[in-house]
């Protein structure tokens, strides 16, 4: 079978270029002291990178409200604005550590994934699970 020069026969799936979000959550502040946020990030850009996508901005989020609160919904203000700046077409991708880095909640998670779909907007996660 011939396939067109822009086709490659081995590739079930390739990922469009274009701009990134990266969009980090820690759900405690252990996780800031000890690098496992930077360990996130780093993550995230290296995924980036390796498939083609410009970051456009790294957003890093720290899980807790004014009352020292764990936030595990997504009632966050910088996921807030990782939704404003992917709802006005800046970036095509948002690129996350893991699913769980959205929402604990899994009816969160799969609210945000129709709203980033609907946008056109594709989420890749370092660690699918």
């Amino acid at each position: 079978m011939d396939f067109p020069p822009h086709t490659d026969p081995e590739t079930t799936f390739s990922f469009p270029s274009g701009r990134a979000l990266i969009y980090c959550h820690a759900y405690t502040l252990h996780d800031m002291i000890n690098g496992a946020m930077q360990r996130q990030t780093n993550a995230c850009r290296a995924k980036a990178r390796e498939l083609g996508y410009a970051i456009g901005n790294t957003l890093q989020d720290i899980g807790f409200d004014d009352q020292q609160q764990i936030r595990q919904d997504l009632n966050r203000p910088t996921l807030a604005y990782a939704l404003t700046n992917l709802r006005d077409g800046s970036y095509n991708a948002l690129i996350v550590f893991a699913p769980d880095r959205i929402s604990l909640r899994p009816a969160d998670v799969i609210a945000f994934t129709d709203e980033c779909r609907r946008m056109s907007v594709l989420i890749i996660a370092v660690q699918p699970s």
